[in-house]
């Protein structure tokens, strides 16, 4: 698995990739725009959980 430096981001392909699974503390970005919708990305160890709109 991937790490990225932000939570969320846009791929080349028009996919999206999210989450960082080594974060000790809990970290969220919100109102992340993609092809319409708005994402919402929580995010560190123990789980990820993407929400859309």
């Amino acid at each position: 698995m991937a790490l990225y430096e932000n939570l969320i981001r846009e791929e080349k392909d028009g996919t999206i990739s999210f989450g960082d699974y080594t974060l000790e503390t809990k970290q969220k970005v919100s109102d992340f725009q993609h092809n319409g919708d708005l994402y919402k990305v929580k995010t560190f160890y123990e789980i990820t959980k993407l929400e859309k709109n």
